[in-house]
């Protein structure tokens, strides 16, 4: 039965220290430094994280926050994507 709401997960290793990752998403200037000119986060529970990724602007709000280890992202809609009405959701987990 659909929710109304898709989710997925992605692992990717990252051959660097868990502080370095953790400060590339949590630091706007890290952040745009690795993503794109004018990407902004808010790192805070309820806060937001805005990108660019293939011409297409993203925005998340941050639904968990435990520090350094875990990030969860509410995707909201993409402009011109299939939608259901709901966002999406995408955790990032830290460490090993």
């Amino acid at each position: 039965m659909s929710r109304g709401y898709r989710s997925f997960a992605h692992r990717v290793d990252i051959g660097a220290p868990v502080q370095r990752v953790w400060r590339a998403f949590t630091d706007s200037a890290t952040l745009e430094r690795w993503t794109t000119p004018g990407a902004t986060v808010a790192p805070r529970e309820r806060g937001r994280m805005h990108v660019m990724f293939s011409g297409s602007e993203h925005d998340a709000a941050i639904d968990v926050m435990v520090v350094p280890q875990r990030l969860r992202l509410i995707l909201m809609p993409v402009k011109g994507m299939p939608s259901t009405g709901e966002g999406g959701a995408d955790a990032g987990i830290l460490g090993g």
